[in-house]
């Protein structure tokens, strides 16, 4: 989201963050379930999505993340210039 956005929306942003949040839990305590849920959403076959890995999933964000991200997107050519994830978060 905008940052002027999540400034006007405070509740809002906090909210999403914590249903995240609450997402990754779930799916951590509940593999089964997320694997089945993941399955409707890919709409993939119960034999072929029993074969899926699901990695650790994580709701925060972090500089480092954003940085991989962008770097593999400039390469693809996806991006044409480097982020500031650091700015882009906020963080000091």
């Amino acid at each position: 989201m905008r940052r002027a956005w999540a400034a006007e929306h405070p509740g809002v942003a906090a909210a999403f963050q914590a249903a995240m949040a609450e997402a990754v839990a779930f799916a951590e305590a509940n593999p089964d379930a997320a694997r089945e849920i993941y399955g409707r959403n890919v709409k993939l076959p119960p034999e072929a999505l029993a074969t899926i890995r699901i990695s650790k999933m994580n709701a925060t964000v972090t500089p480092d993340q954003i940085e991989r991200w962008d770097d593999m997107m400039r390469r693809q050519g996806m991006l044409r210039k480097p982020l500031d994830a650091r700015r882009l978060l906020q963080v000091p």
